[in-house]
């Protein structure tokens, strides 16, 4: 693992001058360095989406546990409630590319471990169970402090004019490479087998770590703090800065407070589905990859929907209300 380079307060400038201005910000959106992150973050989300289903089509098949298959997911989204603030104020005071290019290494060698402990190992299910949650921790705690490094690089790389566009190219990016990655996971899982997916899932991390060395991230970062202690009181200051400017806005306030409830109430469905798929229906894992394209289908749909039409007041709250809806669809 490389060490995280010491604060400097000199800006990272891009090498290539014709696509930067004075101050370092890219005149161009589609420049290289954008396209370098874009494209690394589309083929991993590819690779994620094959170990998700891998992971919960292997537990089903091998604990036949709802509980398992929760308690899992648990352990990996857990690190990024309690760690996700503080990744923000890592991603203000160290250097963004070391982040990004380190998280995806670590990432990727988490995968191949894994992919291989699988294979390694005959049989010891409560092994291979243990093994996924250590994993899960893992991706956690690096994709606490990766992401937001991921996200705060963008303003970085393309013209302020244009940021509005670079993400939702990131958001689309990411749809899409979900709904190709799960519409394609379920048949490789029923051909390849869970380590194998998970192989994959660590090579594309690689992937993208390798095309992410050639970015350069405009980035002024802060002096250091003269001490440990003085580093530490800096970190609580910024966290706490960034949850009073989401907390005293209403806007952000409240957004964050849906989503926390929505993914409260939809992330069962990640449990639940293939169980009703598998056991009431007797559907092979290629179906639940279709029906999680599907959904990456309409969201692509709804982003673009949301771009030409007006949704205020009365409006949100309907389209709203629609999205969280158990349609019978999904109770039939």
């Amino acid at each position: 693992m490389g060490r995280i380079a010491s604060p400097t307060s000199s800006p990272v400038q891009p090498s290539d001058a014709e696509s930067a201005a004075d101050d370092g910000t890219p005149r161009r959106l589609f420049n290289r360095h954008f396209l370098l992150l874009w494209q690394g973050q589309t083929v991993s989300g590819v690779g994620i989406s094959l170990s998700q289903i891998a992971t919960v089509y292997w537990l089903l098949q091998e604990t036949g546990s709802a509980t398992t298959m929760g308690l899992v997911s648990m352990a990996a989204a857990l690190p990024g409630v309690i760690l996700g603030p503080v990744g923000g104020a890592i991603a203000d005071r160290y250097s963004r590319k070391r982040l990004i290019v380190i998280g995806d290494c670590l990432l990727g060698v988490a995968a191949l471990c894994l992919g291989f402990a699988f294979l390694a190992v005959d049989g010891a299910v409560g092994a291979k169970v243990a093994a996924l949650v250590v994993s899960g921790v893992l991706t956690g705690i690096v994709s606490s402090f990766f992401r937001p490094a991921v996200m705060a690089s963008i303003p970085n790389l393309v013209p302020t004019t244009r940021l509005s566009t670079a993400n939702a190219m990131n958001s689309f990016s990411m749809t899409a490479s979900m709904g190709i990655g799960t519409a394609i996971g379920g048949v490789l899982f029923r051909l390849l087998g869970a380590p194998a997916l998970f192989l994959a899932n660590g090579v594309t991390y690689l992937v993208s770590a390798l095309s992410e060395t050639f970015i350069r991230v405009p980035q002024t970062l802060p002096q250091a703090p003269p001490s440990m202690r003085a580093l530490f009181s800096a970190f609580v200051s910024d966290v706490a800065t960034g949850l009073g400017h989401v907390w005293n806005r209403s806007g952000l306030r409240n957004m964050v407070l849906a989503f926390a409830v929505l993914n409260l109430v939809s992330a069962p469905t990640g449990v639940l589905l293939p169980i009703l798929l598998d056991q009431h229906r007797g559907l092979a894992p290629d179906w639940f990859g279709y029906l999680m394209a599907a959904m990456a289908a309409g969201n692509v749909a709804g982003m673009a929907f949301a771009g030409l039409v007006r949704i205020d007041g009365p409006a949100r709250l309907a389209w709203g209300s629609a999205r969280s809806s158990p349609w019978p669809p999904q109770l039939s």
